[in-house]
């Protein structure tokens, strides 16, 4: 995978990246044994024994249950063999187009919208 990050734009990131500048990182996305579909501005995790990352799971004990980046475009994941992708690691979102785990409640979403501001990515 080559991407010239500084000048990476998609219309789907249009939804939900706000006016302050963002720095991007390249990342592994783990596959599942399923094929699934992983949207951009969808929350990660990222899985500790193997630093590669998954969507963000309230109920996970592997280290993905930590809100880690922001994935800036949308990617399919084969079931084996995991899938390339690059993720925001700092700069301004709109809530409105983040995808946060659908089994966390408010508290768990605030928790993780604190983390990530910790990290730099700033959600409003």
């Amino acid at each position: 995978m080559t991407r010239k990050y500084s000048s990476y734009t998609s219309l789907e990131q249009v939804r939900f990246v706000g006016d302050h500048p963002v720095l991007m990182k390249p990342l592994t996305l783990l596959s599942s044994g399923t094929v699934r579909e992983v949207k951009a501005g969808t929350v990660l995790g990222k899985v500790t024994a193997s630093d590669k990352h998954t969507e963000w799971d309230v109920s996970a004990s592997d280290g993905s249950q930590n809100a880690d980046l922001i994935l800036a475009e949308t990617v399919n994941v084969p079931a084996s063999g995991d899938e390339k992708s690059v993720a925001y690691r700092h700069g301004e979102f709109l809530e409105i187009g983040l995808t946060f785990d659908p089994d966390a409640n408010a508290a768990q979403i605030l928790a993780a919208k604190d983390v990530l501001e910790a990290k730099g990515v700033y959600i409003k």
